[in-house]
């Protein structure tokens, strides 16, 4: 799975069979793309894994080793009930701080559940910024009659509902802000993030703070291989 062509392949073709059935939690059961990884580790006779859970502290919360399939479902299984984080209906705003794994993909939802008009802030206080981009994207290059630049340049859709980000970090650069939606507000100082707040929010203000996000998510199921079939 390590090679472009493989991972372009799990990244691509086989990410296309793969719907998930709602923001957050991606499932682990009826899941291709987890299953091609699988299959390949299979192939390439892996064994034995050890599966690490780890708390917002980067505490080692649960260890779980063995089979490469069945340590890393009992270590889902520990985590889908670990990280289960009661989510703030409609607040004014939503504070997600992406440590400890300085993402943006993974924190999303808990901007998307901002009420209209609401603003989102991401705190990304990491030295290389968002996570580091898959090289894999630069080898693709070239497809549909764009280069990863020209991709890189594209203007991103605002939030809806008249919803606004504010990104505070001290470390992003052109390329990741990129990633971003066209009006998202780049901060430098908590001072600035305030000052965005208070400028679009009067009165009382409802604010929801996941001070993890990038390893919380709300409620959810992980349904077993018997009530997914």
């Amino acid at each position: 799975m390590a090679g472009f062509d493989t991972v372009r392949y799990n990244h691509t073709v086989v990410r296309q069979k793969f719907r998930q059935p709602e923001p957050g939690v991606i499932p682990v059961y009826k899941n291709e793309i987890r299953a091609d990884m699988e299959e390949a580790a299979r192939l390439a006779m892996v064994d034995f894994s050890v599966q690490i859970v780890y708390n917002g502290e980067r505490q080692v919360s649960g260890i779980f080793a063995g089979d490469i399939v069945e340590a890393h479902r009992a270590a889902s299984r520990f985590a889908v009930t670990h990280y289960q984080t009661h989510a703030v209906a409609d607040p004014d705003v939503v504070v997600c701080n992406s440590y400890p794994q300085a993402t943006q993909a993974k924190v999303n939802s808990w901007i998307g559940s901002v009420r209209e008009g609401g603003t989102g802030v991401l705190i990304i206080q990491h030295p290389q910024g968002v996570s580091a981009m898959h090289y894999f994207e630069q080898h693709m290059a070239g497809q549909h009659g764009k280069t990863h630049l020209d991709t890189l340049e594209e203007s991103k859709a605002p939030l809806p509902g008249n919803r606004h980000l504010i990104v505070f970090s001290q470390y992003t650069d052109k390329r990741q802000r990129t990633r971003f939606p066209g009006d998202t507000v780049f901060a430098r100082t908590w001072a600035d993030v305030i000052g965005q707040i208070q400028a679009r929010h009067k009165g009382t203000v409802r604010v929801a703070v996941y001070p993890y996000a990038a390893i919380q998510h709300t409620e959810t199921r992980l349904d077993e291989p018997d009530e997914a079939a």
